[in-house]
C-alpha cells in the first residue's frame, strides 16, 4: 500500500514535465538518426554530399522532428505579438496543423478547415519537403540552365532545407509510433478521419520516403556531377 502511494505521488510530481521529456526524446531521436543518415551518406554518396550544407541540414532535421521548443525560455522576452509566429517555430512540422487550424478558424470561421485538424494527412507526410525539393529543381525541369547557374546557391540551399525536412518529418512520424507509451502529446498514430490500418500504411510509407528520397537524390547529385 505504501509503495503504491509512493508511485502515485511520484507520477503526480513528474507528470507536468512529461511534455518536455517527450519533446527531448524527439530531439535526441532526431540527432541520432541524422548522425546515422549523414554517416551512411558520407560512405555511399560522398560526392553528392558536398552540395549539402551540413548545418542547415541538421537545423531542418530538428525543425522537422521536434521543433525548437528548447528555445522557448530564451525568447520569452519578445512581445506577445510574436507568440503565434513563434508557435510555428517551436513546433515540429507535423504539428503545424495545430496553430494553423486555430488561426484559420479565427480569421475565416465560415470556411471548412477539417483537413487542418491535428493529425492532418497533409502535415503527417513528406509533402512539404517534396514541394520544396521540386521548387529547387524547377530550372532543370524547365530546361533553363542559365537560371540554374545564376541561382545555384539559392537552389542548393533549398535542397539542403528539403533534405533536412525529409529526414526530420520521418523521425517525427517514427517517434509518434515509438514514443506512444508516454501519456502526453500525440498518443498513437491515427490520421484524423482515417482508420488505424490506413493511418499505419500512410505513416510507414512516409517514414520510408523521408529517408529514401534525400539519400537517393544526394546520390544522384554525386553521380551526375560534372566538374
Amino acid at each position: 500500500m505504501v509503495s503504491y502511494l509512493a508511485i502515485n505521488k511520484f507520477q503526480d510530481a513528474f507528470y507536468p514535465y512529461l511534455d518536455t521529456v517527450k519533446d527531448f526524446c524527439y530531439l535526441f531521436l532526431a540527432l541520432g538518426i541524422a548522425l546515422v543518415f549523414w554517416s551512411y551518406a558520407e560512405r555511399y554518396t560522398e560526392k553528392g554530399l558536398r552540395f549539402v550544407n551540413p548545418l542547415l541540414f541538421l537545423v531542418m532535421v530538428i525543425w522537422g522532428a521536434s521543433g525548437f521548443f528548447f528555445l522557448s525560455p530564451v525568447l520569452q522576452f519578445l512581445p506577445s505579438f510574436f507568440d503565434s509566429i513563434l508557435d510555428i517555430f517551436y513546433k515540429a512540422i507535423p504539428n503545424w496543423d495545430i496553430p494553423l487550424y486555430i488561426w484559420s478558424n479565427y480569421w475565416f470561421p465560415r470556411v471548412g478547415w477539417e483537413f487542418l485538424k491535428h493529425r492532418s494527412w497533409l502535415f503527417s507526410s513528406v509533402i512539404i519537403p517534396t514541394a520544396i525539393l521540386v521548387i529547387s529543381i524547377l530550372p532543370s525541369l524547365l530546361h533553363k540552365p542559365i537560371l540554374a547557374k545564376k541561382y545555384r546557391w539559392h537552389l542548393n540551399t533549398l535542397r539542403s532545407i528539403a533534405f533536412g525536412l525529409f529526414v526530420g518529418v520521418s523521425v517525427n512520424l517514427c517517434g509518434d509510433i515509438l514514443l506512444s507509451f508516454i501519456p502526453r502529446g500525440d498518443i498513437g498514430f491515427k490520421i484524423y478521419g482515417w482508420n488505424q490500418s490506413d493511418s499505419l500504411i500512410w505513416f510507414a510509407f512516409h517514414i520510408f520516403l523521408g529517408i529514401f528520397i534525400p539519400f537517393l537524390w544526394i546520390w544522384l547529385i554525386g553521380v551526375t556531377y560534372k566538374k
